[in-house]
């Protein structure tokens, strides 16, 4: 229903941040890649743009909570399929070791890119400190979730000072400075 009511009015702030937060939570089940443990690309027959898109999260494993990493690249070799280049080396879920050999493994991606697009988009789409702090917060996850955290800080910072009230800016602010050392 939350879709609905950004699709009806896509300038309604409360509702892009809705759904920017349920973007960021939601995990779409992408293509079958073939995957080199300890190597930080992958290898698809089908081609995966529509799933996958530079700029994407992904998981590689059985489940959504397997092995993550962002999407750097996407090139297509005509003998093998599209690669998928990765921020960093996959490593088995289950160990500290990576492993050798070709393994098939379902992708998993989350739209990291359109998430930071609405939250933005509703920040300043509203004059509301509510709105505009869990815009702001929705911008500093994103970027936590990412290892910016200078940038994630930034955007909690911000949102506090906008909602003093918001405890969640406030607890992700202290784990972004405690990350910082």
């Amino acid at each position: 229903m939350i879709w609905k009511a950004a699709e009806l009015d896509p300038t309604n702030a409360q509702a892009l941040n809705q759904v920017a937060n349920l973007m960021f939570w939601t995990w779409k089940k992408g293509p079958i890649a073939q995957v080199s443990l300890g190597q930080s690309s992958v290898l698809c027959v089908t081609d995966p743009y529509g799933d996958v898109c530079v700029g994407f999260d992904v998981r590689i494993g059985k489940s959504e909570n397997e092995i993550g990493a962002r999407v750097l690249s996407i090139t297509h070799e005509p003998a093998i399929g599209w690669r998928i280049e990765l921020s960093s080396p996959l490593r088995h879920p289950n160990r500290h070791d990576s492993l050798e050999g070709k393994t098939s493994l379902q992708l998993f991606c989350r739209n990291t890119p359109r998430v930071d697009e609405l939250a933005s988009i509703a920040y300043h789409k509203t004059a509301a400190p509510a709105a505009r702090a869990e815009s702001a917060f929705i911008l500093g996850r994103n970027r936590q979730v990412n290892h910016d955290m200078l940038g994630a800080l930034s955007f909690y910072a911000h949102a506090c000072e906008l909602e003093p009230k918001l405890v969640l800016a406030r607890y992700r602010m202290a784990q972004t400075l405690a990350a910082l050392g």
